[in-house]
């Protein structure tokens, strides 16, 4: 497995058309989304994470934020041939680890109904270190572990 280069950032128009191309390619042609949600107006506002390997986006997701020292991580996606490599994990840790010291103490996570066993075994894998919280269907909600430092 090559290194990978994570960013929790604002995007240039050419990183956001590449993690869009991505994007189209897990949830309009893999997990037959609506194309026209690809993009959506939240977008504008988020934050995007990438997961850059051999200077290709191999991963990304979304941050927006929902109020005082609240996120929502949504459009999490690894490229198909990249998957089984700990990409997605390394996307959500990353993601956690950087809301959690910039002061979020209440993160948010949804996903497409097949998609949610893959959090499920993700959230077993980090319930040693962050407090979760479960929602109905599709969703979770993750709290910052007790006496954290916040940021």
């Amino acid at each position: 497995m090559l290194p990978l280069r994570l960013r929790l950032a604002p995007v240039a128009a050419e990183d956001f058309e590449a993690m869009l191309a991505l994007r189209i390619e897990v949830f309009v042609q893999e997990q037959g989304c609506p194309a026209d949600e690809e993009p959506d107006a939240l977008d504008s506002e988020a934050r995007h994470l990438m997961a850059v390997a051999e200077e290709m986006v191999v991963g990304c997701a979304r941050v927006i934020d929902k109020g005082p020292g609240k996120a929502k991580i949504g459009r999490v996606a690894v490229r198909r041939d990249r998957r089984g490599e700990g990409i997605g994990a390394d996307i959500m840790r990353f993601a956690l680890e950087k809301l959690f010291v910039e002061g979020s103490h209440e993160v948010s996570l949804e996903a497409q109904v097949p998609v949610i066993l893959h959090h499920d075994i993700f959230q077993r894998r980090i319930k040693r270190r962050w407090r979760l919280c479960p929602i109905p269907v599709c969703a979770a909600r993750i709290q910052a572990p007790q006496g954290r430092a916040r940021g």
